[in-house]
């Protein structure tokens, strides 16, 4: 699995006309500068190629046997829908001239291409490819979207009662917990963009444990949470992962609040989320049992 680099090769602009490319000259040198290579075509052409082609030279089909790992941009519906038949990677580029086109089924609009980085061109292949985003790394750890491999990882992890003390647990067989993990992906990561995350200490590669972002049932501020399996707590690795999703929350997902729900008993995560900036700000029973609220102003200078 990657934390680093991309999975991207090459990139194809299929345009209907030059005018509308500019915008892409500076994505253009980001995308070369990353390693990623870029094609550029004339919508109008392929579509021509198409109408005299035979199954077997038809466009799609040749780049459906390709290997390259591509993504194509484009602001022609018909040659998107014709690419989505053929099982590629599509963005839409939405603009004033083509502002009529549906783009049904594609997953991403883009309708500012200017100075956009080669990140979320990997991105959103990515989310075609089923691959997990790199969310961010700190110091001693990468995070990134969990996936189904994960699982395994987990239940080691979760098997320890001092870590479900506070937390909920995983399903009791490991085919639910991957239904879920299927579901989550799905639902979550693709419609809100965040969620919990798997960390991974860089020096091993092994999984450690999740943190992230969710938003509880019954509450409209989202919340901060994590787990690390034993081995590896006591080691100010939570306060390092922590204080990287409260920079990334602020800085990429513009998110100006943040609460966590801590129960009263849990004096290790109360301590730090206090050290993380966080404010007591209520109580209240869940499930029968009395927890904290700490929330957090992620505008206002991080705690020293």
């Amino acid at each position: 699995m990657k934390h680093r680099g991309y999975y991207l090769e090459k990139v194809f602009l299929i345009l209907t006309c030059g005018e509308v490319f500019l915008p892409f000259e500076e994505s253009i040198i980001e995308l070369q500068r990353a390693g990623i290579s870029v094609e550029v075509l004339l919508a109008e052409e392929i579509c021509e190629q198409e109408k005299a082609a035979n199954c077997r030279e038809s466009f799609y089909i040749k780049q459906s046997q390709k290997k390259v790992q591509a993504l194509y941009v484009t602001d022609h519906n018909g040659v998107a829908q014709s690419l989505l038949e053929a099982g590629m990677a599509v963005l839409g580029y939405g603009h004033r001239q083509n502002k009529s086109e549906g783009f049904a089924g594609v997953k991403y609009i883009l309708e500012a291409p200017e100075g956009t980085p080669a990140e979320y061109f990997e991105r959103v292949f990515r989310r075609y490819s089923g691959l997990p985003w790199s969310i961010l790394e700190t110091e001693r750890c990468y995070v990134r979207e969990s996936c189904e491999e994960d699982v395994e990882a987990f239940y080691t992890i979760y098997k320890a009662p001092e870590v479900t003390r506070y937390t909920e647990g995983l399903y009791e067989h490991a085919v639910s917990e991957r239904a879920y993990m299927r579901e989550y992906i799905e639902k979550v990561y693709a419609y809100f963009e965040f969620g919990v995350w798997t960390v991974i200490l860089k020096e091993s590669g092994e999984i450690i444990g999740r943190a992230g972002i969710s938003v509880r049932e019954g509450f409209d501020m989202p919340e901060l949470g994590y787990v690390l399996g034993l081995p590896w707590q006591g080691k100010g690795l939570a306060k390092e992962v922590c204080e990287g999703i409260l920079k990334y929350a602020k800085e990429e997902l513009e998110i100006t609040q943040l609460q966590v729900l801590i129960q009263e008993e849990n004096e290790a995560s109360i301590g730090l989320a206090k050290r993380l900036g966080f404010c007591m700000t209520d109580k209240m029973d869940i499930e029968g049992k009395e927890h904290i609220i700490f929330t957090l102003d992620t505008r206002k200078p991080p705690a020293s």
